[in-house]
């Protein structure tokens, strides 16, 4: 993997995470809030995984399956309950 772009795939998913928090606050709709959510949980499943791979650490490889595991199929699932 070229190593002189990771550094802009790490801002790019920084940024994105960003404004997802910023549209979360912003959103009126539970629906909407739900999707931003997940844009927001896949930024942060991203972060992970790309950090875990560059630097070679299986922890962090492992905190972004977790992660995907309850932010994007669990959640969703408990929220779609409760709306």
């Amino acid at each position: 993997m070229n190593t002189e772009i990771i550094p802009q795939l790490l801002f790019a998913l920084e940024s994105l995470l960003f404004l997802a928090c910023v549209f979360m606050h912003i959103v009126k709709k539970n629906s909407t809030l739900e999707t931003v959510y997940a844009l927001q949980s896949l930024s942060v499943i991203a972060l992970l995984a790309t950090l875990g791979i560059y630097e070679h650490e299986t922890g962090l490889v492992l905190a972004a399956a977790l992660t995907f595991v309850v932010k994007i199929v669990l959640a969703p699932i408990i929220f779609m309950r409760a709306i």
